[in-house]
């Protein structure tokens, strides 16, 4: 993940993620992603929204595993699911907290598969 994102989701300032934090902001990047609020994201949403325009790699990848049915728009359960299997993988040592560089060392390289 990018370094300015951590403190974005860190909202406490304290140093760490915890996985309450992490999902609060997954949820609200889904509703921003959601533009015309119908519970689903389509790619036309995608494409048009501000997490697309800063960081359209990123933003692709969670399309691409969020749409685990495959059928061209993510619903927010699907984006959850996803992202749980990438706190996982992140946190490293299973304290359910992101340490700055457990978030860091999740970076693009994760996201180009």
């Amino acid at each position: 993940m990018h370094a300015y994102l951590f403190k974005k989701y860190d909202t406490d300032g304290d140093g760490m993620i915890t996985k309450a934090e992490y999902f609060a902001f997954i949820e609200q990047r889904f509703e921003k992603m959601d533009l015309n609020g119908d519970g689903t994201v389509t790619k036309d949403e995608l494409y048009a929204g501000r997490f697309y325009t800063y960081l359209p790699e990123l933003a692709l990848a969670v399309f691409r595993d969020s749409d685990t049915n495959k059928n061209g728009q993510i619903t927010k359960n699907e984006m959850v699911k996803s992202e749980k299997i990438r706190f996982a993988q992140m946190d490293q040592n299973s304290d359910d907290m992101l340490s700055k560089s457990e978030f860091l060392v999740n970076d693009m390289r994760e996201f180009m598969t």
